[in-house]
């Protein structure tokens, strides 16, 4: 299976188990694959008002973010993140 189906199937059963739910993606650059599959995906299923996309991640990033914030493996943490992004966007 390509990696836009595995993206398509992924996003289908988050909606699944959680219609209402808001999506945070990160991906390494503007216009890349991961990018450009991402919108298109989040289009076709009509849930690009509920998502946001931001670029210009990278895996250090992240790593960063872990190791400063104890409580961002916190679910909640992660939402309290997603809102404040959102609203930075």
């Amino acid at each position: 299976m390509q990696t836009a189906e595995l993206l398509k199937e992924y996003l289908k059963a988050c909606e699944e188990q959680n219609p209402n739910e808001v999506y945070l993606v990160l991906a390494d650059s503007f216009g890349s694959t991961a990018y450009n599959e991402t919108r298109l995906q989040l289009e076709r299923l009509g849930i690009s008002e509920r998502a946001t996309v931001y670029t210009g991640v990278s895996l250090p990033m992240l790593v960063q973010l872990y190791d400063e914030d104890e409580a961002a493996g916190d679910l909640e943490a992660w939402k309290q993140l997603q809102n404040l992004l959102r609203q930075a966007a």
